[in-house]
């Protein structure tokens, strides 16, 4: 579940973003094997191997808790529970990230088939 949250969201613009909340522009490197070792095999497929979660199948959809949620494979922080919503797609949904560096979108697929993929910085 999301780790303990702090403050409020202001309007639209982005959470207060604390320092230690910031990413810091370390990145971390580890070998396959160590990522295997780190993840979970569904973990893997999605932060690794860009795979996708079975929508409606997972622990955080449906989560009410409040906090941040955070990268499974680095700890950044990318989402407050105060920004969170129900999209209904089965996928939890945020309409902002905690920090606007935390977080990279990148778009795919072709003409009416587009999504975003959000990943962590």
């Amino acid at each position: 579940m999301p780790q303990q949250a702090f403050g409020e969201s202001k309007n639209n613009a982005e959470v207060d973003c604390l320092p230690e909340l910031r990413f810091d522009g370390k990145k971390l490197v580890l070998t396959e094997k160590e990522w295997k070792g780190k993840l979970t095999s569904e973990q893997f497929t999605v932060l690794r191997e860009h795979g996708t979660e079975t929508p409606f199948h997972n622990v955080y959809d449906a989560n009410k808790e409040k906090g941040l949620y955070v990268c499974a494979g680095c700890d950044l922080p990318l989402y407050s529970s105060n920004t969170k919503f129900d999209s209904g797609t089965g996928w939890p949904s945020f309409w902002q990230p905690i920090c606007s560096k935390n977080v990279t979108i990148t778009e795919e697929g072709i003409l009416f088939f587009k999504k975003d993929e959000v990943s962590c910085s």
